[in-house]
């Protein structure tokens, strides 16, 4: 029946359709036609239908060309209802489907295509073929950013619509490779090998071969397979960007791994001064980082403007932390900086360097308000930058709680830090933590009275650059003191005396001062700061001075005392033994170069301790030339012993240890021993002395120029049947690398430098 005939027919019923009719055999006519037949139960003729589809192709391509995706797929869906067992409709939602990225739907429009068409399927299989290199290429895009269900499916669709090409079995087999799945690998491939004709084959078993021998190889742990996504954030976090880029380039897995945690970038540590990295390789993660370390600033000048420039034009949208950290900073540097100052949000500053010119710096009074931000700061620069214009300072007190403030380098210059800092006190009002790098009579006691809040004082030539977390922020008074340097004894004095009540930890460094021409000061100190001590919270205590200090008339007035370093004391009486013994809490003990120690006074004090029952555990003897058998002896017959060094002791010969090793209780607990430069120490007696220990895992025999590669292997073998595993044989001249390298398969041996 012809369409006219259809139409005529149909009048009575669709007048509407019938409405739309033009006379023109335009598209939009076509489209009329379309909708009319559509609505029948009356067939078309195939002249008509080809015209029809004709049309609408052509609207088609129109569409695709305007990017007008959303009606080409109408368009496309209109072909497909037209004639619904022609291949053609299937094919032009497909191609519409794979143009928009969208290669799931495109996919089941194959498959529709395969359940419906019956007479074309040549030509369907050949439009898929066609299209089968976009569908792979799309699942190894999906496969590169960690979408691994996504680009299983497809390959998955591949096989089922094409089961006798090689491409989908190859891709899936892939894709199982790089999940590690080597059995479903292999599997997929043979599923290739007997699904696709012979000619075929050569691809497949290529990619089964490689796979076996892969499979064959020794197997390779890779550690980061199994540690926590956590753990390997923290890890990345101190590494430099060439060695974040290089760790990107090991591995499939560790890509991922790194690609899947933006903690990893959070800290960014450029070392610019050991090659040059560009900064448009870490362009996608800048967004992460919220700390920038850089640190020698003399190596790569151009590196520093690149990263300054980019940060100064916010580039590095999530950073609170910046760090240039020792080295001379060119003078094209600081309009980068003022830059970063003014645009910035940063929270935490280490400005510490000088320039390469002598009139070029960045006054402090500029970063205090520029960074009105700030809460850590870190200000060592040359003298000339410590020139502070109080006129220009902020007008509202800083929100800065942790400062360390001094000239650079350190060492250089008589910059009385306490002194400049004193007049800037009133625009700290917040500090708990200050560092300063000069000390000047009286300073220091006005500085801990004015600074009202501040928990820790540093005071030190060279200051420790971590700052300290303080959560009890309640409690109001000095709890950590730090000093290093030739400072004022009397002012240490007072400062402690006027802490003594809050005070957690004393680590005070003294020597002798010296004046201008270098010439010793005697020191006059006012021994009625110390005498009146009493600090019943104080759990740490590391002294080492020149000269005397009377640690009996105080030690005892501290009685939470855990750890205690007294290193130098000039008179180590009796009367000091007593008040350690009345330490209840005593837990490690470190007496260096002591040189009145007695042996009679350590025997004595170690039989005390445990007839009192002590649970000091931590034991280190350096430069303590009066040890003999017996006091070695009384000290391991502790049971609470658990470490012990011995460093330097002309007292202990070999005749000594080997008596010591001889009668050392074997139920000792001990776990640690550190030999270093003793000389006495031979291979027998070390021997004799290991097997007498049951519990002994670490040894250090540091600079032990008389051990030999027969202790090496000697204790290698016992280890088997021991609890050792950890030497350390660090310049131990007599012992050759090829014993070392056998010995480590049983033990596990390092030559590092321990303090």
């Amino acid at each position: 029946m012809s369409s006219a005939t259809a139409k005529a027919l149909l009048q009575s019923k669709q007048s509407r359709c019938l409405e739309k009719r033009k006379d023109s055999l335009n598209l939009q006519s076509v489209r009329g036609d379309k909708d009319i037949i559509t609505d029948s139960a009356f067939p078309m003729s195939d002249n008509h239908l080809f015209n029809l589809i004709q049309g609408l192709d052509t609207q088609w391509h129109a569409h695709i060309t305007s990017k007008e995706y959303d009606a080409a797929l109408k368009t496309a869906m209109e072909i497909q209802q037209c004639a619904p067992e022609s291949y053609f409709g299937y094919q032009r939602v497909a191609q519409t489907h794979l143009i928009r990225n969208d290669c799931d739907k495109a996919l089941h429009a194959y498959q529709l295509a395969f359940e419906k068409v019956r007479d074309d399927i040549t030509l369907l299989r050949k439009s898929v073929e066609n299209a089968q290199h976009i569908f792979d290429q799309a699942a190894v895009e999906l496969a590169n950013a960690n979408q691994f269900d996504k680009a299983d499916r497809i390959a998955n669709g591949m096989i089922s619509l094409l089961p006798t090409s090689p491409t989908g079995y190859l891709r899936a087999g892939e894709l199982y490779e790089m999940k590690n799945k080597t059995k479903e690998a292999m599997d997929s491939y043979d599923q290739g090998i007997s699904s696709v004709p012979v000619n075929h084959h050569a691809l497949l078993i290529q990619h089964k071969i490689r796979l076996q021998k892969r499979i064959d190889r020794k197997p390779h742990y890779d550690f980061i397979e199994h540690v926590p996504l956590e753990i390997t954030s923290k890890v990345a976090q101190y590494l430099t960007v060439r060695d974040l880029i290089e760790c990107l380039k090991v591995s499939k897995s560790w890509k991922q791994r790194i690609d899947q945690c933006p903690e990893a970038w959070r800290v960014l540590h450029v070392e610019y001064n050991g090659g040059n990295i560009d900064v448009n390789a870490i362009q996608n993660v800048k967004r992460f980082v919220r700390q920038v370390v850089m640190k020698s600033a003399s190596g790569n000048p151009s590196l520093v403007t690149d990263l300054l420039a980019s940060i100064g034009n916010g580039e590095f949208e999530s950073l609170t932390c910046l760090i240039l950290d020792r080295g001379t900073m060119d003078a094209q540097f600081i309009p980068h900086l003022i830059k970063i100052f003014d645009r910035v949000r940063l929270t935490h500053l280490d400005l510490i360097f000088s320039f390469n010119k002598t009139d070029s710096h960045i006054p402090l009074d500029q970063v205090l308000r520029s960074c009105s931000h700030l809460q850590r700061l870190r200000y060592h620069m040359d003298s000339l930058a410590t020139k502070v214009d109080h006129e220009r300072l902020p007008k509202e007190p800083t929100k800065i709680t942790h400062l360390s403030i001094g000239g650079y380098p350190y060492y250089e210059g008589k910059v009385e830090t306490p002194h400049f800092f004193i007049p800037l006190i009133p625009i700290f009002p917040h500090l708990v933590d200050l560092c300063i790098t000069d000390s000047s009579p009286g300073d220091l006691q006005t500085i801990t009275k004015q600074c009202t809040n501040l928990r820790r004082l540093v005071i030190m030539q060279r200051p420790k650059m971590a700052f300290l977390e303080f959560p009890d922020s309640k409690r109001k008074g000095l709890q950590y003191l730090n000093i290093d340097g030739y400072i004022d004894p009397n002012d240490v004095a007072g400062v402690i005396a006027q802490n003594s009540k809050t005070l957690l930890s004393i680590d005070v460094t003294l020597g002798y001062e010296t004046d201008w021409d270098g010439q010793l000061v005697d020191p006059h100190w006012d021994w009625g700061h110390i005498t009146k001590l009493n600090c019943p919270l104080l759990k740490k205590l590391h002294f080492f001075i020149d000269y005397y200090w009377p640690f009996e008339q105080w030690i005892g007035d501290c009685p939470a005392l855990e750890d205690i370093r007294l290193e130098g004391v000039a008179e180590m009486t009796d009367s000091i033994f007593d008040a350690l013994e009345r330490l209840p809490k005593l837990r490690s003990l470190d007496l260096e170069d002591c040189q009145k120690l007695t042996n009679a006074g350590l025997s004595g004090f170690f039989d005390n301790l445990r007839k009192q029952g002590s649970q000091l555990h931590t034991v280190a003897l350096r430069f303590c030339d009066s040890l003999s058998t017996e006091s070695l002896l009384s000290l391991m017959s502790l049971p609470s012993l658990r470490s012990l060094c011995i460093h330097s002791s002309k007292g202990v010969t070999e005749t000594v240890l080997h008596d010591f090793a001889a009668n050392v209780n074997c139920n000792s607990a001990v776990e640690s021993v550190s030999f270093r430069w003793l000389d006495g120490v031979t291979d027998q007696p070390l021997l004799k002395l290991i097997r007498a220990l049951p519990h002994l895992q670490s040894l250090n025999l540091s600079y032990l120029n008389n051990i030999t590669d027969n202790s090496v292997n000697a204790i290698a073998d016992l280890s088997s049947g021991t609890s050792l595993s950890k030497l350390n044989v660090y310049c131990c001249n007599q012992i050759t690398p090829g014993v070392i390298t056998s010995a480590r398969e049983l033990l596990d041996i390092t030559q590092d430098y321990i303090e």
